[in-house]
């Protein structure tokens, strides 16, 4: 197996495994004067021959047949490695299963800001090498993951059934219903949106396009396999444009795509220049809003994640158009003041 060891026996393997390529042979005495050179160098310390034998112990009971060694005399042994290219750093070779997996991380890597990561798997997947794992005091990057994505097999299996184009049946439970039923479902595509996946696809029970949060399901899906699977293509649905003109993963095509104009209190419009509401989101100029505030003009189709978006904006927005929107937020402000008002 790999070696992982603290940082200062870390570094005298290391330094070792590069000794030992060189194709020469190397008796004890000349490995401990090379180890304690770059110890002294670079880290003020030096070590002795028990030392030496222990961390020679170490790479040979990794390297196995790979560590040659020629008992010169009683006690003079010389050390090289059978293979110039061989390391005790090197990851056994990968089978067939362990390929499909890394194409998987790098098709998801793919789809979220990291890209420069995807790109340097997709260049040394085929030269994949074990090197030890520097200490750390926690997480480089923390990601905020929902509690949906916190089942494994639920993930696992829906991203199966996206990718691999498979139909399946489980049974969902909305908020808003009483009891769970049935869909049979083409998936298309997992989303995520404030702390909660989703996945979407054709409903063969609703005739449409289905939106469907993780943690809703209230069963495994279990794949169709002798259903045919309708793919993006055949119904003419594109996930990028179905989802352009929203925000969050709630698409009402009853509504019609508006313009919406947005007044902003000068401080929070900082923020909302740094985070734009949308991709549709453009400034307005300062002689067609009040003097203190900044406008914003958006294209999009009204939903309750919208609703939402500009009641967390508390006092600090105002809705110029449309009128229907504007009126939706204020019913919703006076309906907050009225459970302050009379409490139960």
């Amino acid at each position: 197996m790999p070696i992982n060891k603290g940082l200062a026996a870390g570094a005298r393997i290391h330094y070792l495994d590069g000794l030992l390529r060189h194709g020469r042979w190397w008796s004890r005495a000349q490995l401990l004067a090379a180890i304690n050179r770059y110890l002294e160098d670079n880290y003020r310390s030096t070590i002795g021959e028990t030392t030496l034998r222990m961390d020679l112990a170490e790479i040979a009971a990794v390297a196995g047949d790979e560590l040659l060694q020629d008992q010169q005399a009683r006690n003079k042994v010389l050390y090289k490695y059978a293979n110039r290219n061989y390391s005790v750093y090197q990851a056994p070779p990968l089978a067939a299963e362990d390929y499909d997996t890394l194409q998987q991380a790098i098709r998801l890597l793919d789809q979220i800001a990291f890209t420069e990561v995807a790109s340097h798997l997709k260049d040394t997947i085929a030269r994949l090498r074990y090197t030890p794992a520097p200490d750390a005091d926690g997480p480089l990057v923390v990601y905020d993951t929902p509690p949906s994505v916190l089942n494994p097999t639920l993930m696992q299996d829906l991203y199966q059934a996206v990718s691999q184009q498979m139909v399946i049946k489980f049974n969902y439970q909305p908020f808003d219903e009483p009891a769970p039923f049935q869909i049979i479902l083409h998936p298309y595509l997992l989303k995520e949106y404030n702390n909660r996946w989703y996945v979407i696809g054709y409903s063969e029970d609703h005739k449409a396009i289905r939106v469907c949060a993780l943690d809703r399901f209230a069963s495994e899906p279990i794949v169709q396999a002798r259903k045919k699977y309708i793919d993006k293509a055949t119904l003419n649905f594109n996930p990028t444009a179905y989802f352009a003109d929203v925000i969050g993963p709630t698409v009402r095509q009853e509504h019609a795509v508006e313009e919406v104009v947005l007044h902003f209190t000068a401080h929070r419009a900082k923020y909302v220049i740094t985070k734009p509401l949308h991709n549709s989101q453009q400034p307005l100029t300062a002689e067609q809003v009040p003097e203190g505030w900044v406008g914003f003009s958006y294209c999009l189709r009204f939903n309750q994640e919208l609703l939402a978006l500009l009641l967390s904006f508390g006092p600090d927005v105002v809705v110029v158009t449309p009128t229907h929107l504007a009126q939706k937020v204020k019913a919703a402000a006076q309906s907050i003041i009225t459970h302050y008002e009379n409490p139960q």
